[in-house]
Order: structure tokens, then C-alpha cells, then sequence
């Protein structure tokens, strides 16, 4: 996947792109918002921007002030611009939580986020899905069945290929396409042996078609 421009790994990129998506899909917040640019265009000299702090303040009145039902997926949340960062969004999004908890909301805002494992960030409460965990069994039934007798040495290829695949089955089925044409070239007694390669020829290919529907939704990315 393309990697995030930098207003977008920041805590005012997060909150520009939440309060622009809660304008365009419900108006929740327009009033206010209106009122605060022009609070400080009044006040403020030429060339001001928005600060994280100031577009916090806005995301929590509107939260707090909500009267639908707001659900938010944010994605990619590794890709903030630091842990720590990171870690004071989350404790943002418990707080907002234990509000809604206590009975201080007028609406029911839920969050999902996600997430590579690493940086580990994250409270106690929230319930997890670990991705490897969950489609482990089934990628691997499905890369044995698809090996041709999964015994002795492709059992550990077998193993391999579910081990690295961390959870994706595309990429499993990329490994499994790359194995048959390993195969195909006679190659079979270097299975285990060329997996490095193989690997880094799917990844390849799996970036590759990751950034074309990257860009079949998104016409107007750049392209660099």
C-alpha cells in the first residue's frame, strides 16, 4: 500500500480527515465549525493554520454533542508519527468510551482501529482480533490442500508459507501460484530452498495489486 504523506501520520491530519468526514456525511458540527474559523480569522494574523490542539477541542464538542450514532474505522494506525502520539489518541478514544459508559452521551459513537502489531499500542479493555491468530487454521488448510502431498518436505514448506503469509490469504495464494511455477520449472527438490525467493516475488506481487485497487478507488491519488 502507498505510504502516508506526513500531515497524515500527524494528530492534526487524523482530526482534519475525522471532522471532514463527520461535515460531509452527516453536517454534524457545521455551526461550530463555521464559528470557529471565524473566531480565528478574527483574531489570529494572516496565514494561520489549524492546530491538533484546536481541531481536538472541536472533535471532542462534536462527539460530546452528538445526537447520531457515530461508528469510525481508522486504519493504519502504526503509521502515526510516533508512539507516543499514538498512545495519547487511544487514551483520547478510552475516554470518549467511558464517557459514552457513564451515560454522559446523547449518541453511542463506536471505534474500530487498525493495525500492524508492532508499535504496540493499545489499552486493556478494548476487545482485539489479531489477524494471524484468526485465519492461521484456515490458511493453512487451505496451502495443504493445495500442495500436492503434504508430507516430509512440504510439510515444512507447507508450514512456511502459513507462517509468513501473517494472516493474508492472498498471499498465501500468491505463494501457492509462485510454488507451481517453481514446480513447472523442475525445480522441486529446491522448494524449501528458493522460499526466500519466492517470497519476495510475492510480496512484490502483492504490493502490485494493492496499489491497483488502491487506485481504482482512489482516481485522483498521486501517483507517486
Amino acid at each position: 500500500m502507498p505510504e502516508a504523506v506526513p500531515i497524515e501520520t500527524r494528530l492534526e491530519g487524523f482530526f482534519r480527515s475525522v471532522l471532514h468526514h463527520l461535515l460531509q456525511s452527516s453536517r454534524l458540527g457545521s455551526d461550530e465549525a463555521l464559528e470557529a474559523w471565524k473566531r480565528k480569522s478574527s483574531s489570529t494574523r494572516s496565514g494561520w493554520g489549524w492546530t491538533a490542539e484546536d481541531l481536538q477541542k472541536m472533535f471532542l464538542a462534536w462527539m460530546l454533542g452528538s445526537t447520531v450514532d457515530i461508528t469510525m474505522f481508522i486504519d493504519a494506525f502504526d503509521k502515526c508519527e510516533s508512539t507516543l502520539a499514538a498512545c495519547n489518541l487511544m487514551d483520547l478514544l478510552s475516554k470518549l468510551k467511558e464517557h459514552r459508559d457513564i451515560g454522559q452521551y446523547l449518541s453511542r459513537p463506536r471505534f474500530c482501529i487498525s493495525r500492524r502489531r508492532y508499535p504496540n499500542v493499545g489499552t486493556s479493555q478494548p476487545l482485539q482480533i489479531v489477524v494471524e491468530r484468526v485465519n492461521e487454521a484456515d490458511i493453512m488448510k487451505y496451502v495443504d490442500s493445495s500442495l500436492q502431498t503434504p508430507t516430509g518436505d512440504l510439510h515444512g514448506l507447507s508450514r512456511r508459507i502459513t507462517s509468513r503469509s501473517q494472516g493474508i490469504f492472498l498471499w498465501a495464494f500468491l505463494a501457492i501460484q509462485k510454488d507451481k511455477e517453481i514446480q513447472e520449472d523442475g525445480e522441486s527438490p529446491n522448494r524449501l530452498q528458493g522460499l526466500s525467493i519466492m517470497c519476495l516475488s510475492v510480496w512484490k506481487n502483492y504490493s502490485r495489486i494493492s496499489w491497483t485497487l488502491y487506485h481504482e478507488r482512489n482516481p485522483n491519488a498521486a501517483s507517486s
